[in-house]
């Protein structure tokens, strides 16, 4: 229980940092408010698995934030994703490729075009 009180804590400390940025400090982000807030929120397993699910495709944690606004909508993507399921199966499992991920991925098409530039 002390864990996520601390967590909810460590959260409202950290949207407030996000409420009192200046606009121009978000223009140098490249991001949203919007954006900032989300990830402040997100639960950790989703660029947890966004990272995994980007080492199938051969890429990194740092290409995947190459572009701020790019991550961004690829988490939010994840993060609403109908197929928890069949992603956490296939990336248990280590087996397959970036074909089988289109198959369930929202982020499939994306990760591709990224591996390929």
């Amino acid at each position: 229980m002390f864990d996520f009180l601390s967590a909810l804590s460590a959260r409202r400390r950290q949207l407030g940092e996000v409420r009192a940025l200046s606009e121009a400090d978000l223009a140098d982000l490249g991001m949203t408010r919007a954006q900032l807030e989300f990830f402040v929120t997100v639960p950790q397993e989703i660029p947890d698995r966004m990272d995994r699910m980007a080492a199938v495709f051969g890429l990194s944690h740092a290409d995947l934030q190459a572009s701020a606004a790019d991550y961004a909508a690829m988490m939010r993507a994840c993060a609403g994703c109908g197929s928890l399921g069949p992603c956490r199966a296939f990336l248990s499992g280590a087996e397959g490729g970036p074909e089988e991920a289109r198959g369930f991925c929202p982020n499939a098409d994306a990760l591709a075009a990224r591996a390929a530039v």
